[in-house]
């Protein structure tokens, strides 16, 4: 993979690739058993966008901080390296915002592009997003994110997921910290 193959020739020596854009489950074991932290980089067109919406369930099956990095639309990690040099790559995945976020984001805005009789499907995926959080805690911080980002009542965007909205989790959390 020539990604990898420049990355490592610019000193970013703990890069791999999943080859193809499929990470498997496997990988993911394997990748928790050496790195706490993990930073996606994926192509910055449709296919790597969808596989790193698709990377987020092997992410959050094992204790890893997966980050991503979102490259400017058209580029790879190979040409954006050689057009800009280590340093912005270096400035790029320090900068790596946490990859559930990410992809709640992506999902929200997807919503918001596009056309009201379209919407209802986008929801259905944002839904399957959130459903991804076995936490409670996790899920009702993202669910309350999307509602943020959608303008919604997060009751309201819970209903339409079809999906409980409840006070309780967040009352016994609030216990647990005092």
């Amino acid at each position: 993979n020539l990604d990898v193959v420049m990355m490592h020739a610019y000193g970013f020596r703990q890069t791999v690739a999943s080859l193809g854009t499929a990470l498997t489950m496997e990988q993911g074991k394997l990748l928790s058993r050496f790195a706490d932290r993990v930073v996606v980089l994926y192509d910055a067109d449709a296919a790597g966008r969808k596989a790193a919406m698709r990377s987020l369930r092997v992410f959050l099956s094992y204790p890893m901080d997966a980050r991503i990095v979102s490259l400017p639309q058209g580029e790879d990690p190979d040409s954006f390296i050689q057009i800009y040099g280590r340093e912005a790559m270096a400035s790029l995945l320090g900068d790596a915002e946490p990859l559930s976020m990410w992809c709640v984001k992506q999902q929200c805005e997807s919503i918001l592009a596009a056309p009201l009789e379209l919407r209802k499907h986008s929801l259905g995926e944002l839904g399957d997003v959130l459903k991804l959080f076995t936490d409670p805690l996790a899920q009702r911080h993202f669910l309350d994110e999307s509602a943020r980002i959608l303008s919604m009542d997060p009751k309201r965007l819970a209903e339409a997921l079809s999906m409980a909205y409840s006070t309780r989790v967040v009352a016994r959390a609030d216990r647990k910290s005092v």
